[in-house]
C-alpha cells in the first residue's frame, strides 16, 4: 500500500479481530502515504506535469531531504460511517523510517524492522523479506502504482489551497488497495491527503504539520531498547 498483509505488521496481534482490521488497513495506508510526501523543487518550472512525473519524483525528494517529520491523522469510512481511529507522526531517513502512532510503533533502519503494539510488553524484530520491504518501505508504492494501476490527475482546491489530486485505479478488480487517491500542494509540493481504498473500506490520512530538513541522528530508526526495559524483544530474524 502487491499489498498483501506482511508477517510483521504489528497489528496482526491486536486480539480483537474489528481492531486487527481496521489498524492493519490504517498502517499499510500510511506505508502508502510515506512514498507521496513532495516532488523536486525543479518541477515548479514546468505547468503541465503527469501522474507519473509527480510521483517518480517523489523518491528523489526523499533522498535530497536530509530528513522528515510530519504528523497526521487517520479517519475509516465503513459504508455510510466514519471513525477517527488513529494519530501519528512518521519521519523518514531516506529509506529508513520511525511510524509512531497511538496504537503502535515501528522502526525500520534499512536492514531490521521492529514492531511494538503500545502497551505490550514486547517487540517483535525481523530481517523483512523483499515482499514485506515492499508492503512496509516508504518507497514501496513508486514501485506499486508502476504495475497495475491506471493513473489520471486533475485540478482540485482543499481548504483554499491548489492541489493535484491522482487517482491510481487498479487495472484488476482483485487488486488491493483497488483505489489510491492523493492529493499534492501544487504551491509547495507538500503532501495534503490520501485516501486508499481496500476491501470496500476507505482509509483517509490527513496530513496536520509537515517538516523538510529535519536532523535526525542513525539511531533514531532504530528500537531504543533502554527505553523500554520491561518489553522482551522476539526476534524473530
Amino acid at each position: 500500500m502487491p499489498l498483501s498483509a506482511p508477517r510483521v505488521v504489528p497489528s496482526a496481534e491486536i486480539q480483537s479481530p474489528s481492531i486487527t482490521g481496521t489498524i492493519g488497513s490504517v498502517r499499510k495506508s500510511i506505508s502508502l502515504f510515506l512514498v507521496c510526501l513532495m516532488a523536486p523543487v525543479m518541477l515548479f518550472a514546468q505547468t503541465k506535469l503527469s501522474p507519473n512525473q509527480i510521483l517518480d519524483a517523489t523518491s528523489q525528494k526523499i533522498y535530497s531531504a536530509k530528513g522528515i517529520h510530519a504528523t497526521f491523522a487517520t479517519t475509516v469510512h465503513q459504508g455510510t460511517s466514519s471513525e477517527h481511529v488513529l494519530d501519528g507522526t512518521f519521519d523518514i531517513l531516506a529509506t529508513k523510517y520511525l511510524i509512531q502512532t497511538t496504537a503502535a510503533c515501528t522502526w525500520f533502519n534499512g536492514k531490521e524492522l521492529w514492531n511494538h503494539i503500545i502497551g505490550s510488553d514486547e517487540v517483535t524484530l525481523v530481517t523483512p523479506t523483499p515482499e514485506e520491504i515492499i508492503s512496509s518501505s516508504p518507497l514501496a508504492f513508486l514501485n506499486i502504482y508502476q504495475k497495475g494501476y491506471n493513473l489520471v490527475s486533475k485540478n482540485v482546491t482543499i481548504n483554499g489551497k491548489k492541489a493535484w489530486e491522482i487517482t491510481m485505479r487498479a487495472q484488476d478488480k482483485k487488486l488491493e488497495p483497488s483505489i489510491v487517491i492523493v492529493n499534492v500542494n501544487q504551491s509547495t509540493f507538500e503532501p495534503m491527503k490520501l485516501r486508499v481504498r481496500h476491501n470496500g473500506d476507505w482509509t483517509q490520512i490527513d496530513i496536520k504539520t509537515y517538516k523538510v530538513g529535519v536532523n535526525f541522528s542513525p539511531d533514531h530508526v532504530n528500537f531504543p531498547a533502554k527505553d523500554y526495559p520491561k518489553c522482551e524483544v522476539i526476534d524473530m530474524r
